[in-house]
């Protein structure tokens, strides 16, 4: 009995394993060193109001940010996406994807990382202008 129990449990797995349509897409995360809460560092910046991303291992979520009336028109950071709300997204080499209303969109950064526990500045790229933000604390030492 135990030599044919054997055989058909194999035959049952294999024909399990191997019917199962199994797609595997690769992990999209934002890199550790960037995981974490920043705000805005620049308090001479009076074109928008101040703001502050949480970053965590897949999502972001965008606060603040707001315009300021006497410049409407400036180039805001994160204008157009959406606040408060944590949205998908994950790092390359220079580059946050945010996916925002239906599509990704892409964000160059510069990290001026100046070692553990020291005061980490993200410099983030929109059109002409540019946000600093300041590491207020990280994801893995809240």
């Amino acid at each position: 009995m135990k030599n044919t129990f054997t055989p058909l449990l194999f035959a049952s797995l294999a024909v399990l394993f191997f019917s199962c349509d199994m797609e595997f897409e690769p992990v999209q995360r934002f890199d550790f060193y960037l995981q974490g809460t920043w705000v805005t560092n620049n308090p001479n910046d009076i074109k928008y109001e101040p703001g502050t991303i949480v970053i965590d291992f897949d999502t972001i979520t965008i606060s603040g940010f707001g315009i300021n009336s006497n410049y409407p028109n400036a180039v805001r950071p994160f204008n157009g996406f959406a606040k408060d709300v944590p949205l998908k997204g994950y790092s390359e080499i220079n580059a946050l994807f945010i996916y925002n209303a239906g599509t990704w969109q892409r964000i160059s950064y510069y990290l001026e990382d100046q070692g553990i526990g020291k005061n980490n500045l993200l410099f983030l790229t929109f059109g002409t202008d540019a946000a600093i933000l300041q590491k207020k604390t990280s994801r893995y030492n809240e």
